[in-house]
């Protein structure tokens, strides 16, 4: 749907938000600040923009992405790559704070892009803290290596030590997400249907809860693009190329593709699923455990949509019901 009027790009940075309107030459800025959001809006009070462009800055762009969005504002965060393409294409070879937020504000005039949804306290609160058990997991392994490969005794008691204290971080990480997702009755039931599904645990639960509120309420290609379970075709002239996955959320696609790889073990659905695209000539191992992933992600968001367990979907009726003639 087009949206009439005029769009604000912001180019994110740490301290400063530099601003520019689609229909004037000249960019400003405003801290980077609750009282600068605030002044920012002011500003417009009596011509909101149509839309809001700024790109993804791992965490910058997130309070000013929620207070737009809390003031009703149309507010687009898209991926970085996104706008560097654009730029290409304009033969924009200079790149400054200004003339990025002018190219963003340019973008969004020309392009409209769908408003970014803004996930619940809840939500943002699971996403953190399991953004933080990741790192501490991946920290974690890091020592546990250089544990096992240390030369010198009170070298390998010093990583072992840190593997301990990490331990227990994670464990108190775990609690806590429980904690959170417990207070808030919805998100719970949400939790408690996803992790019906083989495959679907507490770790990958949370992940999809926090880093994929769209779950539910997305069409089936959307989602899977979004998830980065969506191979795009490669095909120039006459020579076609193996589809290649890009973009997506990196998070929810490492999360997808191990609970595929349980769900293929565990699951009479999924493992006939599996077996018939492996029957196709020069499939791979990854590439069916992906098919797999987009088909549960499909599944998952129906579960959401309706409410309904694992083994009220129609899908593990129709397997159970008869099982060498799973559906495909």
């Amino acid at each position: 749907m087009t949206r009439d009027g005029w769009w604000l790009g912001i180019d994110v940075s740490k301290p400063i938000l530099d601003c520019a309107h689609s229909d004037h030459a000249e960019p400003w800025q405003v801290p980077n600040t609750p009282d600068g959001w605030t002044e920012l809006t002011d500003r417009f009070v009596d011509d909101p923009p149509a839309g809001v462009v700024m790109e993804a800055t791992g965490a910058l762009h997130v309070g000013v992405h929620l207070h737009l969005s809390s003031v009703g504002w149309h507010s687009s965060v898209i991926n970085p790559s996104w706008t560097a393409a654009y730029a290409r294409s304009q033969g924009q070879l200079a790149k400054t704070d200004r003339t990025d937020a002018q190219l963003l504000a340019r973008y969004g005039a020309r392009e409209q892009p769908a408003a970014t949804p803004v996930n619940s306290p809840a939500q943002q609160h699971v996403l953190a803290l399991f953004r933080r058990r990741a790192q501490l997991v991946k920290l974690r392994v890091m020592q546990t290596n250089q544990a096992a490969s240390a030369r010198f005794e009170d070298v390998r008691v010093s990583c072992e030590t840190v593997v301990t204290m990490l331990h227990q971080q994670i464990e108190e990480l775990n609690t806590r997400i429980h904690d959170v997702l417990a207070a808030d009755p919805e998100l719970a039931a949400r939790r408690d249907h996803l992790q019906t599904m083989p495959g679907i645990g507490p770790v990958i639960s949370t992940c999809l809860l926090g880093a994929l509120p769209e779950l539910g309420t997305l069409g089936a290609k959307e989602l899977a693009a979004l998830a980065g379970v969506a191979p795009h075709p490669h095909q120039s002239g006459g020579r076609i190329q193996r589809r290649h996955l890009r973009g997506g959320r990196r998070e929810v696609t490492r999360a997808l593709f191990q609970a595929a790889r349980i769900a293929i073990r565990h699951e009479v659905y999924f493992r006939h699923y599996f077996d018939r695209y492996m029957a196709r000539p020069g499939k791979e191992y990854k590439m069916g455990a992906i098919a797999v992933a987009h088909k549960m992600l499909t599944l998952l968001a129906v579960m959401v949509r309706d409410g309904l367990a694992w083994t009220e979907t129609n899908a593990y009726k129709s397997a159970h019901a008869d099982p060498v003639h799973a559906p495909s």
